[in-house]
């Protein structure tokens, strides 16, 4: 049976907790020791110095490559947008194409020149993007590469809890997003302020980086909770459990984790069009999606220097955003919602069983694609 090791961080990203769980008949599937032993797990500050020392390594080498060299493996899975200095069969995971190149885009050409000399390599067998938009972006600025039959996308999922039960009325509102204004935070506010007006019986749950968020936005109490972002997963969970609407109306994301594990606990999503968010909720079925004119992103999916400097820029910008044609969108969502509970509860039931069947989509195509890089 041939060997596949998934090359996973200490501390991987939740969009890999479904591939450990994987088995497949058709080959055997290895991790790094590290992930069963919690005693070799890093602490978060290690962590937070090892990003630190990698992006400033990527300002003296165009792109950091990792060694690994492994014996009896017939390919290696690097995730995470990690690149490889390897003599085995080799595949990459990418959220999105900013990561490859550590989101420095000042030498741009002569990373994208370096890239391609990666992926021409006989060892390198294709990339698995996280979304179409992160595909997209990706093949926009490297269009003329025979790499046609080595791209494929591999949309995460998250298992569906037993617990979960299908939402039958719109009364506590979720929101959850470590950097509060960029993912929309403040609209969340303005328009959940408008909507007690009307119905005093909601309430909202926010889950924030509350440091970066004006004192003025804190005091607020009326029907809202505010939680810091360290909550735990179980803490989260509950949140997922107790809450009946997910509402993310967000201007800066590439794959919204979270808007999956909202579906997985049957809750509907408003978002909006900012890059992959359209390819995780259906709209009108298990939710909706409000179109912003504000986001980090262009039409290819490329970060937008036309608007915004840097991210910095960026980031600035989100905090004085101000949309009222936008916010009604929004509050008239969330109202239909309310007003029509069997509507609300088709979208909660249809959020758990798509959450379901993206399971065995997911195993059908992480299938196809190794065995396909194993040929």
């Amino acid at each position: 049976m041939k060997k596949i090791f998934v090359r996973l961080g200490r501390n991987p990203h939740t969009a890999y907790n479904y591939i450990v769980k994987f088995k497949s008949k058709k080959y055997f599937l290895k991790f790094p020791n590290y992930l069963n032993n919690i005693a070799l797990k890093e602490p978060k500050i290690k962590i937070k110095l090892k990003n630190i020392f990698w992006k400033s390594l990527s300002k003296l080498v165009l792109i950091p490559k990792l060694k690994v060299n492994l014996n009896n493996i017939d390919l290696i899975h690097s995730t995470n947008n990690i690149l490889l200095s390897t003599s085995n069969n080799w595949i990459l995971d990418t959220e999105y194409f900013g990561g490859l190149i550590n989101f420095n885009y000042s030498k741009l050409n002569e990373k994208i020149n370096y890239l391609i000399n990666i992926f021409k390599s006989n060892n390198f067998k294709g990339i698995i993007f996280w979304s179409n938009a992160a595909k997209k972006s990706f093949t926009r600025k490297i269009p003329d590469l025979n790499l046609k039959n080595k791209l494929f996308v591999l949309k995460p999922c998250v298992g569906v809890s037993k617990k979960v039960k299908q939402k039958k009325k719109l009364k506590k509102i979720l929101f959850i997003g470590k950097n509060f204004y960029e993912k929309g935070g403040l609209h969340v506010i303005n328009v959940f302020l408008n909507l007690i007006e009307k119905y005093p019986f909601l309430q909202l749950t926010i889950v924030s980086d509350l440091k970066s968020i004006q004192k003025d936005v804190l005091s607020i109490n009326k029907g809202v909770k505010f939680y810091d972002f360290n909550l735990s997963v179980e803490d989260i969970n509950k949140l997922y459990l107790d809450n009946d609407l997910f509402f993310f109306p967000t201007f800066m994301d590439t794959y919204g984790m979270v808007i999956l594990e909202a579906k997985a606990y049957g809750l509907p999503v408003i978002t909006t069009n900012c890059f992959a968010c359209p390819e995780i909720i259906t709209n009108k079925k298990e939710g909706f999606i409000v179109k912003s004119s504000f986001l980090w992103h262009d039409k290819d999916y490329f970060f937008d220097f036309s608007k915004y400097s840097s991210w910095d820029d960026f980031s600035l910008k989100s905090k004085d955003y101000c949309d009222n044609h936008f916010d009604k969108e929004l509050f008239n969502k969330i109202e239909f919602l309310i007003k029509n509970p069997k509507q609300f509860s088709k979208f909660s039931k249809n959020c758990i069983v798509n959450s379901k069947k993206s399971q065995k989509v997911y195993e059908r195509k992480l299938d196809f694609i190794y065995l396909r890089c194993l040929k």
